[in-house]
């Protein structure tokens, strides 16, 4: 038996360092997925892949448009429950959430960034 393999989940999971929001005068704690229930951790990740549904229609109408802040609300205030999101206007909402993912993902953080160009990346 190979006694090298070892599942790291400090590396699948990234550390527990505090990932933290700072706007206007206050700062605010989300939870990492680890500190959340197996149902809220489901209803997130229901949410999310619902919003990327509705983010690629050809045409996004108001009920699609309501939808998505709903969700993005509803996303925020599941790892961020202090967040004042009645006063976040919406362009940040995207911006926290993609800041998140970010930082709870491991491998996006020690790996070296790439630039953000817009083209579809494909395999070479």
């Amino acid at each position: 038996m190979d006694e090298n393999k070892v599942l790291n989940l400090d590396e699948v999971f990234g550390e527990e360092r505090p990932v933290k929001v700072k706007w206007k005068e206050g700062e605010y704690e989300l939870h990492r997925f680890t500190a959340l229930s197996v149902l809220n951790v489901l209803r997130f990740q229901k949410m999310r892949r619902e919003v990327m549904r509705l983010q690629v229609l050809d045409e996004v109408s108001e009920k699609d448009a309501g939808t998505i802040e709903t969700l993005f609300n509803a996303m925020l205030k599941l790892i961020g429950p202090d967040l004042p999101l009645d006063d976040i206007p919406y362009v940040m909402k995207p911006t926290i959430l993609a800041f998140y993912f970010e930082q709870i993902d491991e491998k996006k953080r020690t790996s070296p960034r790439r630039k953000m160009t817009g083209a579809r990346s494909s395999p070479k």
